[in-house]
């Protein structure tokens, strides 16, 4: 839990990157990428894949500024991670899908 020093430090940081600080960004960034990729990784079960969520959610953010709130950030936050995470998680499933019922029409014997 964050004591008042470091949520006013935090809340000073997540306004200077809506402003579009780059140091701010890469501050946010630091502080938040072993939750995401963790996060990520506790669904996905793939380090590598994890990463690659972690860099678009990071890109997202920085895309989405404008719209930080801090009061609300880490839900934001939660919420871009998540929609990533599913994205991919059905991205994944319509291929196995796709692959089963291409690997089907190949069986000998199943015209």
């Amino acid at each position: 839990m964050e004591n008042s020093q470091e949520k006013i430090s935090t809340e000073n940081v997540l306004l200077s990157l809506k402003e579009g600080d780059i140091n701010a960004y890469m501050n946010i960034y630091e502080h938040y990428h072993s939750r995401i990729y963790s996060f990520a990784l506790s669904f996905l079960k793939s380090e590598d894949i994890s990463r690659e969520i972690t860099a678009e959610v990071f890109t997202e953010v920085w895309e989405r500024r404008s719209e930080i709130e801090p009061d609300t950030f880490d839900s934001f936050l939660i919420s871009v991670c998540s929609n990533h995470v599913y994205k991919k998680l059905r991205s994944t499933f319509n291929e196995n899908d796709s692959r089963k019922k291409l690997w089907n029409r190949m069986k000998p014997g199943s015209n």
